[in-house]
């Protein structure tokens, strides 16, 4: 990329940026645990692992505006936002030749984005792509190839053989959504040392409950054995910016709790088996664990605790995919339900607020 080039990309996402920086301004935030992903960053860094993040989901607002208080930036730009976000495709990417679309696809091409399909907004039918190569030379991000080519080469691979070992095998309908080109995107940049953010719940919540996790997470996880998966939660998003408003409310507060890595002891033995809709549950239902106690812990935080039997109900997700995941296998293969339990049954430390 010329150096025009990338200064024009930095000033077009400054422009973008102004109404999260400005909306960060006029909120009040109450940050505890955010050293744990600047310790997960510096080993990242030392390391050339990837990382995945993982929340729940409020506001159209959430990302950036959570991970950019997080990290503290000040100048949000596409270089100083070091991570990928994963949003639908048809919101963020959409296509057509109208004037709001091709504003929308403006910007979105530096927000530093990896774009997911919805079976349900393509007819419930996902087409795949003859090359996944071809795919991502298509969006026009030279970097990445010049990535893959690079690692693939160090791996005594092509770059197609590269993105296809992603694959996961079965009926081509039904894992069309897990064998998509974002999804082949977001694994294949882990395994390039990449920090990725997802929200399972898949949308926002219409409440203040917290939905089941989705499974695409669980691949992401599944097919980048060595990424480190940093949970954090949050809430009052939905009082700064709620569900069907344009304008953001002022001097609203916000709590925010970064967990611990899930520890691959608990994450090691799922990916061990086969990749299949049951063990990217069972990860998903992993990951998210955390979360539901960072959650509840946030909520404790803000003076609105959850009830005590919304609370007794958090174990159940993570139970009840390890069984599944269980059933699918043979007789005598290894589940993870103790530690899956484990994790859920584990409340979050308390930590003091860093602002």
């Amino acid at each position: 990329m010329a150096n025009w080039q990338r200064i024009e990309k930095r000033h077009r996402s400054r422009v973008l940026a102004f109404p999260f920086t400005l909306t960060n301004l006029m909120t009040r935030f109450e940050i505890h645990g955010r050293e744990r992903l600047f310790e997960a960053l510096e080993r990242s860094h030392r390391d050339g692992t990837g990382i995945i993040t993982v929340s729940n989901h409020q506001s159209l607002f959430d990302d950036p505006l959570i991970l950019q208080q997080i990290l503290g930036i000040k100048d949000f730009t596409c270089e100083s936002k070091r991570w990928w976000s994963t949003p639908c495709k048809s919101n963020f990417n959409p296509a057509g030749k109208s004037i709001s679309a091709r504003f929308v696809r403006y910007f979105s091409e530096v927000s530093n984005m990896v774009f997911f399909e919805r079976p349900a907004k393509k007819g419930g039918v996902l087409e795949l792509p003859h090359s996944y190569l071809e795919a991502l030379n298509q969006r026009g991000d030279m970097d990445l190839l010049d990535r893959i080519m690079q690692h693939a080469s160090e791996l005594g691979l092509g770059g197609e053989s590269f993105l296809r070992q992603f694959i996961t095998p079965g009926n081509p309908i039904k894992m069309a959504p897990m064998n998509q080109t974002g999804m082949i995107e977001a694994c294949a940049r882990l395994n390039l040392g990449d920090w990725l953010h997802f929200f399972p719940e898949g949308g926002r919540s219409r409440t203040a409950s917290l939905r089941q996790p989705r499974r695409g997470v669980g691949k992401a996880i599944c097919c980048s054995p060595n990424a480190q998966v940093i949970p954090f939660a949050f809430c009052g998003m939905h009082d700064v910016l709620p569900i069907k408003k344009a304008m953001p409310r002022p001097m609203q507060k916000v709590v925010i709790t970064v967990g611990e890595p899930v520890p691959q002891s608990q994450l090691q033995p799922l990916r061990a088996h086969p990749q299949s809709p049951e063990t990217f549950a069972a990860l998903a239902a992993t990951a998210w664990a955390p979360v539901q106690a960072l959650y509840a812990e946030a909520r404790r935080l803000q003076g609105t605790p959850i009830p005590a039997e919304e609370q007794a109900d958090r174990g159940r997700i993570v139970v009840e995919t390890a069984r599944e995941l269980q059933a699918s296998q043979a007789p005598n293969a290894k589940s993870n339900l103790g530690d899956a339990w484990a994790l859920t049954n584990t409340p979050a430390p308390r930590r003091r607020a860093r602002m």
